[in-house]
């Protein structure tokens, strides 16, 4: 904007519940309305009146997360004030790949009401099947689907109920080696120190963040003599140590690194599958549906072709893949996905099997297309076998069967579309305030996920409680300052085990008045940790360095 603009007076915006987190510099520091007499760093600035949510998206200029343009079409508090503040202007959507079945309804029924207030809408994705890409495109007031075939990476567009899809020039292809392990951990780490022998940064890629941890005690015990750097990173760390892990990781394998360790491994979950600019020389990965596998092998020899590519392993000259998944056996049993079909459809898990299990390598992005329809089709491959086709067949009616219930639940909270009602007679019964839990308070929710709690991690020492690193003591019976505010947003932990939950709501001061005065802190719960440890009814909460919370039973 500063470049685009440069004389102009503008008014930029964080966009999202966290946005007082952020440390930019002095310029988005929220100030007064033009005309204040306050001192100006900048052209563009964060102006004051802006900051309740419900205004936020006003602005001229915002950038944030999709949950706060999804409230204005949800039957919350000022969801019209939401959708005014977004007519007429320009939407950019990264990443919509990423939206399961409920929350593609809400986009779904976003995007009508975008196109009707006049809003141009961007959606980026590499990795949307074709139905998706269609149903968008629908929803965006094209009456006829474009049939003709294009080849990715293509541009798919929609000016006054008119699609057009075309070529978007071409990208040059890259061959990924696959490899095949058990999911065992022992065998991950006998497969991490025979390809790191040389050296090398590796990825080790875990779907649920136990895993992680489980897999980050075992890989530490076998590299703990050696020189190499072995990293935890996933989202049940507080928010300040995950930052530090962050800056960390993009420090180390980032576009730009002069640093790049000469042997390092990174135990992730899904944090750094997309939007992280980072390159590693082998990945070891869940079994995951394959286009989120298709976005994990995105940050294999990401840099080659950069200002500074990365040295490399004479072994891992080339991206290489290995999948720590269940074995198809020859008996034509149904694989044991385990808890892993708690985070992804078991019908899409056995197709990615099914539809890689023969191949031991990748020509990306050449055959995503292909890969994505082949896993995410409903008819049979010529492949198949019959017992196969049948476990499939179970698999994909409860698939859809829960799709269906996915977008019920979406609908029960839209406001209806705009050929159908007229918008200023609707009513909102739900808070549009998302972190709240409470059994006094509903409200819409922008995603369909296991209820959840935000702690904050406080810690007791000799001289009092402390803000997890705050060398300053807190008294929680006295209003918090600014800095205490945010130092207490920078040590939460989003919780979503019910046990936990039910402790925490189930005690009626669990929540102390200087919390409740404020509004950042509304629904977080604190937590004071004595040697790193608290204990509840029938759990305990461990807090590590190193290893973010654990928690057993």
């Amino acid at each position: 904007l500063s470049k685009r603009y440069e004389q102009d007076e503008l008014n930029l915006h964080l966009v999202h519940g966290a946005a007082l987190l952020n440390s930019q510099d002095e310029k988005l520091k929220p100030n007064g309305i033009w005309g204040d007499e306050n001192p100006q760093v900048s052209n563009i600035q964060s102006h004051a009146w802006f900051l309740p949510r419900k205004r936020t998206l006003l602005a001229p200029f915002g950038v944030g997360t999709v949950d706060q343009t999804f409230l204005s079409v949800l039957k919350s508090r000022h969801f019209f004030l939401r959708l005014f503040g977004l007519s007429h202007k320009i939407l950019i959507f990264d990443e919509v790949h990423a939206y399961d079945v409920y929350m593609t309804e809400i986009f779904k029924t976003l995007l009508h009401w975008l196109n009707a207030v006049g809003t141009s809408v961007i959606i980026l994705s590499a990795t949307l099947p074709l139905q998706t890409r269609q149903e968008l495109m629908q929803a965006y007031g094209v009456s006829e689907v474009v049939k003709e075939k294009v080849d990715f990476p293509r541009l798919s567009s929609v000016s006054e109920g008119q699609p057009q899809v075309i070529s978007a020039g071409k990208f040059s292809s890259r061959r990924i080696q696959l490899g095949w392990i058990e999911k065992d951990i022992n065998t991950i780490t006998q497969t991490l120190k025979n390809k790191l022998s040389e050296g090398g940064c590796a990825a080790v890629l875990c779907n649920r963040v136990k895993r992680a941890q489980d897999v980050y005690n075992a890989v530490n015990d076998v590299f703990r003599d050696t020189d190499t750097e072995v990293i935890l990173f996933h989202g049940r760390f507080p928010l300040c140590w995950r930052k530090d892990i962050e800056t960390q990781v993009l420090s180390n394998f980032g576009k730009e690194t002069n640093s790049r360790p000469k042997c390092s491994i990174v135990i992730a979950t899904q944090v750094i599958e997309q939007s992280l600019d980072l390159d590693f020389d082998f990945m070891i990965t869940d079994l995951a549906p394959i286009d989120l596998l298709i976005q994990r092998i995105g940050r294999l020899h990401r840099h080659e072709n950069s200002s500074n590519p990365p040295a490399r392993p004479k072994n891992l000259k080339h991206p290489l893949c290995i999948i720590s998944a269940p074995s198809l056996g020859d008996d034509s049993a149904m694989p044991a996905f385990g808890s892993d079909s708690f985070i992804y459809s078991p019908y899409f898990l056995y197709r990615t099997l099914l539809a890689l299990a023969n191949r031991k390598s990748l020509m990306l992005p050449e055959e995503t297309d292909e890969l994505i329809e082949n896993v995410y089709s409903l008819e049979p491959l010529a492949s198949f076998t019959d017992e196969v086709w049948e476990q499939l067949k179970t698999l994909q009616s409860e698939m859809l069967e829960k799709q269906a219930e996915s977008a019920r639940n979406a609908h029960n909270y839209l406001i209806p579309l705009s050929t159908s009602s007229f918008l200023g007679s609707l009513s909102s019964s739900f808070s549009d305030d998302l972190q709240g839990f409470s059994k006094r308070v509903l409200h819409a929710p922008t995603r369909e996920i296991s209820p959840s709690i935000n702690i904050v991690c406080l810690v007791k020492s000799d001289d009092g409680i402390h803000i997890l690193d705050d060398p300053q003591p807190i008294n929680l019976e006295e209003p918090l300052s600014t800095h205490q505010v945010r130092s207490c947003l920078m040590a939460s932990i989003t919780v979503s085990d019910w046990r936990v939950i039910r402790y925490f709501i189930n005690i009626p001061e669990a929540i102390p008045e200087s919390f409740r005065q404020t509004a950042a802190l509304r629904w977080h719960y604190p937590v004071i940790f004595e040697g790193k440890t608290f204990s509840g009814d029938t759990f305990t909460l461990h807090l590590n360095r190193n290893k973010g919370l654990q928690m057993k039973i």
